[in-house]
């Protein structure tokens, strides 16, 4: 089977699971739509986010009824804080907690002056901001990002002020997405930590 015919397959079944749980979608965009956003930040939006923005509708408001609960996914226009900061590489491929202290994959260069090696892993937490769309803002300041750009693009990462983190299985948008739809919310079992 063709990957178009997969990936229409797959929204296909995201209608119905967000039909049978009565959540309401933000109207779909329009690809022209699309096309003016991706130029003016100068990104490429993975496929599969364009289908459901184009196709399913621009995120979904918060649902409580009596067959599902969930928090808002963004509009694609509220999904990021940073316009600047879309347009650069996400330049991570592993989960980085930079609260605990540890930093494994940029130790010290051997020549580095403290100072020097503090501001570079200040410029590193910064860029954990770079390449990526809020998905679904959980609160106390975590996030659910689909990575648009690097290594890493058309996975989702969950963001949070102590570092970021892919999901063990690497999902990508639909597979996330359907994850979540499905009541897996607390996800944390899914987070990669190197």
């Amino acid at each position: 089977m063709s990957d178009m015919k997969n990936l229409e397959r797959e929204v296909a079944e995201l209608k119905k699971i967000i039909e049978s749980k009565k959540i309401l979608t933000y109207p779909p965009l329009q690809k022209n739509e699309i096309k003016e956003f991706c130029e003016k930040y100068e990104v490429d939006l993975p496929k599969e986010y364009v289908l459901f923005l184009t196709e399913i509708g621009d995120g979904w408001k918060k649902t409580q009824n009596d067959i599902y609960s969930t928090i808002n996914m963004n509009q694609l226009s509220k999904s990021y804080s940073e316009g600047e900061y879309l347009k650069k590489e996400f330049p991570f491929t592993n989960g980085w907690i930079w609260e605990n202290g540890s930093c494994e994959e940029w130790p010290q260069l051997e020549d580095e002056k403290d100072e020097e090696y503090e501001e570079r892993l200040m410029q590193l937490e910064e860029s954990a901001q770079y390449g990526q769309i809020t998905l679904i803002d959980v609160g106390c300041g975590g996030s659910w990002n689909l990575i648009i750009s690097g290594k890493c693009k058309g996975q989702i990462w969950f963001v949070c002020g102590e570092g970021v983190m892919p999901c063990t299985d690497r999902f990508t948008f639909f597979e996330w997405i359907k994850k979540w739809l499905n009541g897996i919310k607390e996800m944390g079992d899914y987070l990669y930590f190197k």
